[in-house]
């Protein structure tokens, strides 16, 4: 069966503000935990700078910070996560070069099973 569509130019409920569009598109990179203070990302959130104000490509396949302390994917040597001082805990992958990572508000879970290497 067909799906139902709309005429072009009818609307189906109230218009979604361009902020909450934005919010949306954010927080389908993000996965909070009610009641547990803690939020889950694939790859990082940048130090200091709100939810609201993460960069998509922070979020999906940042690694580490470079020298001015701006996100980068590559597994330099900074990761993002022990700079993290404030905030719910964080939950994040995508560092299997670091392994197993436990800071004060984040947790690294990449161990790099999928290469072989050993859960810890």
């Amino acid at each position: 069966a067909a799906t139902p569509r709309l005429p072009r130019g009818s609307s189906a409920g109230p218009t979604l503000q361009k902020s909450s569009i934005a919010d949306r598109r954010r927080r389908r990179y993000t996965l909070a935990l009610p009641g547990a203070d803690a939020i889950v990302v694939h790859a990082g959130l940048v130090p200091h700078t709100p939810l609201e104000n993460q960069p998509r490509d922070a979020m999906t396949t940042m690694r580490s910070l470079d020298e001015t302390g701006a996100p980068s994917r590559l597994p330099g040597a900074t990761g993002w996560a022990e700079h993290r001082d404030a905030g719910p805990l964080v939950i994040f992958g995508h560092d299997a070069v670091r392994g197993l990572q436990r800071h004060a508000r984040a947790i690294g879970l990449d161990t790099g099973c999928c290469y072989g290497d050993h859960r810890s």
